[in-house]
Formats: structure tokens, C-alpha cells, sequence
């Protein structure tokens, strides 16, 4: 994944109450499972629980016997209840089979997608159910037509062929969000504290700063600086017998 442990963990202690698409993000999947997959499963996995937004939820909603948590570090704020996988999720070994596989908005960092869901599916149970949200070509699209730096994002159609060659698609859908902010600096600290890696890829030089300024003055409301946020939220099941190539 394209994540550092270190950089998330400066940010950590903020990322809830600035992690506002996040956290809707989050209650719309549940939404979505309790409707379509029910709430009763023996063993759960969350990939990229961060700090716990979306592992909240679970605790709550769904009945389980046993949770299993990964990131690359346990920023995790409550103790107890679960057992944690620590590492980057398209490089460790999961030894356990899972009814059910949670993840909000983390796949977009992921490098090989297709890999990835082939070894989640092997992880699954028969008919176990992959539930996961994350993020379309358009999102933070401001920004990159600002700095011309940002993530490479699947589109929503490259999502449901690749899911499509190993799921059964039970429901899908996209939407957009927008947030409003006083001042292009607000922009640039929001997607600072909530994890976005690919402004500090940029030089801050003070000239650089004000150019951006400047720039994202096309975004200009009259609610404030638009930022666009493009979610994708799907689920599947694993009710296909597949040969991974």
C-alpha cells in the first residue's frame, strides 16, 4: 500500500472529527450491509481499520464471534475484543478464513487491486461477503488540477469488471460530496489531517503556496472553496468458483 505508518500517525489523534466524507462513508456501508448481507457472521476482518471509525460500527451493529483488525499500525483507541493484524494487507499472510470482509476508504491506496481482491477471495468462506467503500477518478480533483499531483484512481466501471471476474456483485453505487472551506489553506490542512499523502509531495516553498492560492481561486463558491470527494461503495460474495491468472 502507499501509506506510511508514520505519516498517519502525526495525524491520528485528528483524523475523526476532520475525516467527515470518512465517517459518512462508513455509516452508508453499514447501511448498505445490514440491508443486503444481514448482521450475524463468526469471523470478521476490517482491512485499514486506521482508528477505528469504521470498527465502531461493527462493534455495534454486527453480532461476531470473533473480529480480526489490519493496518500497517494499531492506531485503534479502545482496547480488547479483537485480534490485530498488523502490516500491509497486500504483503501479509492471513491465516484465518472469513465470513465476512470489511474496509472503508483505504483501497484506493492499494498498488495492485486485482491481487489484492484475488487474495481476499481466497480468504473468504464459501458465499462470504467482501462490504468495502473507496474513492473514484474525480475525488480531490481540485487539488489535482492545482498541483497536478494526485492518486490514480480506478474507475468505477474498472472496479466492477475486476470484482465482477471473482464476486457475485450484490449492489454497487457512486456518489459525489462536496465540502466547503474558508480559505485554500483549510483545503490544504483538511487533506493534511485526514491522510492525504500526495500534498507533501509537493515543494511548500512560500511561492508555491501563494501560486496554489491563487489558482484555486476558480474553486471559489459562494458556500466557500469547493474540495469534491468521489465515493464508490460496493459488496460482493463469493459465491463463484474462479482460476486466478
Amino acid at each position: 500500500m502507499l501509506t506510511s505508518k508514520n505519516n498517519f500517525h502525526k495525524i491520528a489523534p485528528f483524523y475523526d472529527q476532520n475525516a467527515l466524507i470518512q465517517k459518512k462513508m462508513a455509516e452508508s456501508l453499514m447501511e448498505l450491509v445490514e440491508k443486503n448481507v444481514g448482521c450475524k457472521f463468526d469471523d470478521v476482518l476490517e482491512v485499514g481499520c486506521g482508528t477505528g471509525l469504521f470498527t465502531r460500527l461493527i462493534q455495534k451493529k454486527i453480532n461476531y464471534k470473533r473480529l480480526f483488525l489490519n493496518d500497517l499500525h494499531n492506531f485503534i483507541s479502545f482496547e480488547g475484543g479483537y485480534d490485530f493484524l498488523e502490516g500491509d494487507i497486500e504483503e501479509i499472510n492471513l491465516p484465518y478464513k472469513f465470513d465476512i470482509i470489511f474496509s472503508n476508504a483505504t483501497f484506493q491506496w492499494v498498488k495492485d487491486f486485482k491481487r489484492l481482491i484475488q487474495k481476499l477471495h481466497q480468504c473468504l468462506k464459501p458465499q462470504g461477503y467482501l462490504c468495502f467503500t473507496t474513492f473514484g477518478e474525480e475525488n480531490l480533483k481540485e487539488v489535482k488540477a492545482v498541483t497536478g499531483v494526485g492518486l490514480n484512481y480506478l474507475t468505477f466501471n474498472e472496479y466492477l469488471d475486476l470484482l465482477g471476474r471473482y464476486f457475485n456483485i450484490i449492489t454497487y453505487y457512486q456518489t459525489k460530496e462536496s465540502l466547503y472551506f474558508q480559505t485554500p489553506w483549510d483545503v490544504l490542512k483538511h487533506m493534511k489531517l485526514t491522510g492525504v499523502n500526495s500534498v507533501a509531495k509537493v515543494q511548500w516553498t512560500k511561492r508555491n503556496f501563494v501560486t496554489f492560492c491563487e489558482l484555486y481561486e476558480q474553486f471559489k463558491t459562494e458556500k466557500g472553496y469547493l474540495l469534491t470527494y468521489h465515493p464508490f461503495y460496493f459488496i460482493v460474495s463469493k459465491n463463484k468458483e474462479v482460476c486466478y491468472d
